[in-house]
């Protein structure tokens, strides 16, 4: 083996982990595919190996109930474990039979790679003959303390489940079992004994680097298979890309390298964009080009509004580029656009798609004058990582011009969409929600960043479907919106003529 693919997941159930590895398992013993080393996180669960006992589990059916904490036995070597948010779960599937088929070797390869990630942080990593994992000295008069579990499974010579590692673990649910089987064994994170919060993707990315180097690999960022789609055209692709030539447009579908262009084309549908292709600002998520833009095309409405007629359209989506040069952020074009195709489309549903135009209330007002039937504003991701992800735009300005837009006219629905994977935590997108709800947003979408180039920013995680389906559930039960659009390929527009 010379190379292996790493599938970073975000936080992951514990049975779709299960079904991940089994599906790998077949593909590298098959010869179809390199070895994979997943790397993810779970919510609480407690997991059992072929040589644990159930006595080693101290707390109660009742009390697993109350913490939504589920049981597996699994197979693996070793006794009871358990993992929790901030421990990063490594699940290795590799072919020993090219490596040896030397299983011990192959443990203590496992153990090596995290005594050199704890030496970078000044620590020092020890085994303890007899066990598996990695242990830390404890304070003077103390007993070693566990920072590193591995219980591993072999069939036919290819390796699954792997290793955990407490990095911001919480421990105390260490409490509910005897870890590893062992009574008064103390587990510890990496952030306890440092006393800080730890980047948790450094982390990763130190793993990634001490298992390439110990196993003699190359790692190669590699994408789970829900992310893998094939393409598919047929005869309204054409059509739909001729029209858009005809009237020499614009799409953001094009223009932003959107992964669901075959599939929206071919349907007979596109998100027009106007005030030209160069964007005034440079979002690190975005693939459309920056620098300094040409003037509004004033005969653009006018086109935009045949192209509509001639494609039949029954909805519509307006966006455009922002343009911060321009004294009205463009709110001009994007009036004449809506009042064009009503023009020649008067039963037609618009949605536009709108910059934030420096929260200039006056233009925020004119496009709802101009009423479009639904006005979209993406937040994109969360407040802690604007000035990452989005430098020049402000959280609090575009949740204002949301409620701004319902200050305005009640009447009109509002959407927003984010983007998943650039190293948002659960509880950020929850209060992101909450806040969108806090200035009555109607409709939300969420979809899985992809990175359309090389300057953009990579992506940190790839969330597994159930996990948007979860907040889907959470959007509509809970929150109360009108409308939840929630998959790895949803875009703002994405399906919008579906409702």
């Amino acid at each position: 083996m010379n190379r292996i693919e790493v599938i970073n997941l975000g936080v992951t159930d514990y049975n779709k982990a299960l079904d991940l590895q089994r599906e790998y398992i077949q593909s590298v013993q098959s010869g179809r595919s390199f070895g994979r080393l997943i790397l993810l996180q779970h919510s609480p669960v407690i997991t059992i190996g072929r040589n644990g006992s159930k006595e080693n589990i101290l707390a109660s059916e009742k009390i697993l109930k109350e913490k939504n904490i589920e049981v597996f036995e699994v197979d693996r070597g070793g006794d009871v474990t358990l993992h929790c948010p901030g421990q990063l779960v490594g699940y290795p599937i590799i072919n020993l039979a090219m490596n040896g088929k030397d299983v011990h070797k192959y443990i203590r390869n496992l153990e090596e790679v995290f005594i050199k990630l704890l030496k970078d942080y000044n620590i020092t990593g020890k085994r303890i003959k007899g066990k598996t994992g990695v242990w830390v000295r404890a304070a003077s008069g103390k007993a070693d303390q566990k920072i590193v579990s591995i219980g591993i499974g072999v069939k036919h010579w290819v390796t699954f489940h792997g290793f955990a590692f407490n990095v911001n673990a919480d421990i105390s649910y260490f409490s509910l079992i005897n870890p590893c089987g062992m009574k008064n064994l103390e587990m510890v994170s990496l952030s306890k004994i440092l006393g800080r919060e730890i980047d948790f993707f450094e982390v990763r990315e130190q793993v990634v680097k001490y298992f390439a180097e110990i196993f003699g690999i190359k790692t190669i960022n590699g994408f789970p298979e829900w992310i893998k789609r094939k393409a598919t055209y047929n005869h309204n692709f054409k059509k739909v890309n001729s029209i858009i030539e005809e009237f020499k447009l614009n799409t953001v579908c094009e223009s932003a390298m959107c992964p669901n262009i075959n599939e929206c084309f071919s349907n007979g549908t596109a998100t027009f964009m106007i005030l030209g292709n160069i964007c005034t600002r440079s979002c690190k998520f975005c693939n459309i080009s920056h620098g300094t833009a040409l003037p509004p095309d004033k005969e653009e409405p006018e086109r935009i509004a045949s192209a509509v007629k001639k494609l039949n359209l029954k909805y519509v989506i307006i966006t455009s580029v922002t343009r911060d040069d321009l004294p009205d952020g463009g709110v001009e074009h994007f009036v004449n656009t809506i009042k064009k195709i009503r023009s020649l489309n008067p039963n037609i549903i618009i949605e536009v798609l709108i910059p934030d135009f420096k929260g200039n209330k006056e233009s925020i007002e004119s496009v709802v004058r101009a009423k479009p039937d639904v006005i979209s504003h993406n937040l994109e991701t969360v407040p802690r990582l604007y000035s990452e992800v989005r430098p020049l735009a402000s959280y609090s300005r575009s949740l204002e011009l949301l409620k701004t837009v319902k200050d305005f006219n009640n009447n009109i629905n509002t959407k927003s969409g984010i983007m998943l994977g650039l190293g948002e935590t659960k509880e950020e997108v929850l209060e992101l929600m909450k806040d969108l709800r806090k200035v009555n947003c109607d409709y939300f979408t969420i979809g899985q960043y992809l990175r359309p180039n090389k300057e953009c920013l990579p992506v940190k995680e790839f969330i597994p479907p159930s996990e948007f389906e979860k907040y889907k559930i959470i959007g509509l039960e809970i929150m109360n919106f009108k409308s939840v659009n929630s998959a790895p390929f949803v875009r703002s527009s994405y399906r919008s003529y579906n409702g």
